[in-house]
């Protein structure tokens, strides 16, 4: 009978702490599951918002990229085809800003929008106004020669990961690297991307690019984002 009652308290000393554990990992995966999908959700329409700015603002395309002020920029509808393993996509005939690397030219702006231009070249040294019209996904001419075009290369090959270091670079460029990556490589031999914030000093103002390293965590491949906010030799891991 001493036994019985013994074998019943170890059993319950055993069962309790052990349903106790399970309890809290359910717990802790939903939440988890809950949290990353507020994120993505918040990137989402964050994403829409800035197209809808974009397209709204008074900007106006004609045969050789020109813009003036007087009508909207359109973003090219561009999808990923997993069947091009080539370095580039192929030519197309889109007419977005910059499409196979076609020059943007400026023309009949706004007062706003010259300030836009001036403090994109004081910021980057270049023209981030332009760059900021851009698609992410835009189609660019295959620079590799003739004989090149035809080597063939093994399709089993070990993953890698692709490390992007910057330091106050212009987001949109940024974005469009990412973009590059993602689109002009074969998804089974990307493992993930690496951000490497080097201590910028401009994140305050440019903080959004979270929810847009959010937004492009949705896909099939992971991309970290490591910001090095304390000194040159510590890390910040999101």
């Amino acid at each position: 009978m001493i036994l019985r009652r013994r074998n019943v308290i170890l059993k319950g000393l055993v069962l309790i702490p052990a349903t106790w554990i399970v309890v809290t990992y359910i717990l802790a995966v939903t939440s988890n599951h809950s949290a990353e999908d507020n994120l993505v959700d918040k990137a989402s329409q964050s994403k829409h918002k800035a197209e809808r700015s974009l397209q709204q603002q008074p900007l106006a395309q004609h045969g050789d990229n020109s813009i003036d002020s007087k009508t909207k920029s359109k973003e090219p509808d561009y999808q990923h085809d997993d069947r091009d393993e080539g370095v580039l996509k192929p030519p197309s005939e889109l007419e977005g800003y910059g499409e196979m690397g076609k020059p943007v030219k400026l023309s009949n702006l706004t007062e706003e929008q010259q300030k836009l231009v001036k403090l994109g070249w004081k910021n980057n040294a270049f023209n981030q106004y332009i760059s900021d019209l851009i698609s992410l996904h835009r189609t660019l001419p295959d620079p590799r020669d003739k004989e090149c075009r035809d080597i063939k290369y093994p399709s089993i090959l070990p993953q890698t990961s692709v490390i992007i270091c910057f330091h106050n670079e212009a987001w949109s460029v940024l974005m469009r690297t990412v973009h590059s990556v993602l689109e002009r490589s074969p998804d089974h031999l990307l493992k993930e991307i690496v951000l490497v914030d080097d201590f910028s000093d401009q994140r305050k103002e440019n903080f959004h690019f979270l929810s847009i390293t959010f937004f492009v965590c949705s896909c099939t491949v992971t991309v970290i984002l490591v910001l090095c906010i304390c000194c040159r030799t510590c890390s910040c891991f999101y």
